[in-house]
């Protein structure tokens, strides 16, 4: 699944919001540590995203879903945190990204 792919579903969700991109617009100040965080953690998060878009395409009840909502943005930060990333750096991250493609390329030689 590409990048792209996954950062839409995890904008579905909702965990993400638009930050001001900090990274270079060639991702150069990126470290490869802080490259291997982000794809762990976008991994996970993508995981997180499917498990619960599948589950929220079973519920009828509004309250229901705004809780399982609630519980996936919760488990995707959760997630982002356990590499060592916090929630806004990984949002800088996928912001830069979506605009750069040498950062995109890079990441990409992550997975």
């Amino acid at each position: 699944m590409s990048i792209t792919k996954r950062v839409v579903l995890v904008l579905t969700i909702g965990l993400l919001t638009v930050v001001p991109v900090t990274y270079a617009q060639d991702g150069a100040n990126l470290s490869q540590q802080k490259l291997e965080q982000y794809t762990q953690a976008q991994n996970k998060v993508a995981g997180i995203s499917q498990e619960y878009r599948e589950r929220l395409g079973e519920v009828q009840d509004r309250e229901k879903a705004t809780e399982l909502r609630n519980q996936a943005r919760q488990e995707m930060a959760q997630a982002v945190i356990a590499t060592g990333l916090t929630v806004p750096e990984y949002n800088r991250i996928t912001q830069a990204a979506q605009n750069d493609p040498k950062l995109r390329e890079r990441l990409l030689k992550h997975q």
